[in-house]
């Protein structure tokens, strides 16, 4: 198959054609297309052998040259509609690889956080405080839970306590998963029957053996909104994955405390480029310089609608010293905490939390 590249200018540089010199298994090519062309003609000719030679190219181009990738993080991508091959028909699984590449970078930051570092810093214990509450109030003790984009496994002490009976936890990164389920093995009395499987929770997938009272998403679903086939596909597995009635819950950042964030020493927002729901996230020790999106909330019930979601709860973090002041575990662990630093405070704003629950 012969590409003709991107249709729009600016995503030239993507082409399989583009001068992008790479060594692939000892040899150097000037583009992608004669790396591919100097395969086997069974390797051509066989659409999955293809596609993984077509993802190894792809990873290579980018990885042996660092200005390309920074300018593929930097230009938003639609997952159709952006590349025709030779004969006019849509070849979207090329561009599906490249997105794949740009959540693998992603993958890596996460992989390369030290865990310990961040567990210290005193705005995640007042997140996973708030995270504690919401999962004490929204999972009903012996329910069977889903957790998606589920990290290191920092909340497994939370379903303990909410005494889940099942638990699935999910996230694209291996090394997470693995740390996760390292921690689940070295717990003492474990309540909980736990399963790890690495999995992008932003493509479509079936674990049909899962049915589950409440489907979780922790910070972050906001990485969905790369694009609205994105957040699609999350929506339709967490929806795929419940019983009927059901709930889905959220934490995520609020759209307008991200665009109007005045930046800290600890933390800053970086709107650049031409889409204007991008930016660049930074917090000391906890995320350093990622690509993330806003999320318009008329856009995200919307989407929800489409699944068979009705938002039942919404609240601001900044509204829950008032809304749980007479919460006993909110009361509990907060009066362990320090208090937040007026920079720590102002980022712990930027977030929410939805409830929703599944009508059909």
């Amino acid at each position: 198959m012969k590409f003709a590249g991107a249709t729009d200018p600016n995503l030239g540089f993507l082409s399989t054609r583009y001068p992008s010199p790479l060594v692939h298994i000892g040899r150097e090519y000037k583009t992608v297309a004669e790396a591919f062309r100097a395969c086997p003609s069974q390797v051509q000719k066989d659409l999955e052998r293809r596609e993984e030679v077509m993802r190894e190219l792809i990873h290579a181009k980018f990885q042996q040259n660092p200005r390309l990738r920074m300018r593929m993080m930097a230009i938003p991508l639609s997952e159709s509609g952006v590349w025709r091959d030779s004969s006019g028909q849509d070849a979207d699984w090329v561009c599906a690889l490249v997105q794949r590449y740009r959540s693998s970078l992603r993958q890596d930051h996460y992989n390369q956080i030290d865990k310990t570092v961040v567990e210290r810093s005193s705005l995640v214990q007042w997140n996973n405080a708030v995270k504690s509450v919401l999962t004490s109030i929204m999972v009903p003790p012996g329910s069977t839970v889903i957790d998606l984009c589920a990290g290191k496994g920092g909340d497994l002490h939370k379903y303990k306590h909410a005494q889940v009976q099942r638990l699935l936890m999910l996230d694209v990164a291996e090394a997470s998963i693995q740390e996760a389920k390292r921690r689940y093995e070295n717990s003492s009395q474990n309540t909980v029957s736990a399963t790890f499987l690495v999995q992008d929770c932003f493509v479509p997938f079936h674990h049909k053996e899962w049915v589950a009272d409440v489907v979780a998403c922790h910070f972050a679903i906001h990485y969905a909104f790369e694009s609205p086939e994105k957040v699609s596909h999350f929506l339709a597995n967490a929806a795929r994955h419940l019983k009927p009635d059901g709930t889905l819950l959220l934490t995520f950042p609020r759209e307008d405390k991200v665009r109007t964030f005045a930046d800290t020493d600890t933390c800053s927002v970086t709107f650049s480029g031409s889409d204007p729901s991008r930016y660049t996230f930074f917090l000391r020790d906890c995320v350093h310089h990622v690509e993330e999106y806003v999320v318009p909330i008329a856009q995200l019930k919307h989407a929800a609608e489409r699944h068979g979601f009705q938002v039942e709860q919404h609240h601001m973090f900044s509204d829950l010293p008032i809304l749980w002041k007479n919460q006993p575990l909110w009361n509990t662990l907060t009066r362990r905490l320090a208090p937040l630093s007026h920079d720590d405070q102002a980022v712990f704003e930027l977030y929410q939390w939805m409830l929703m629950r599944k009508t059909n």
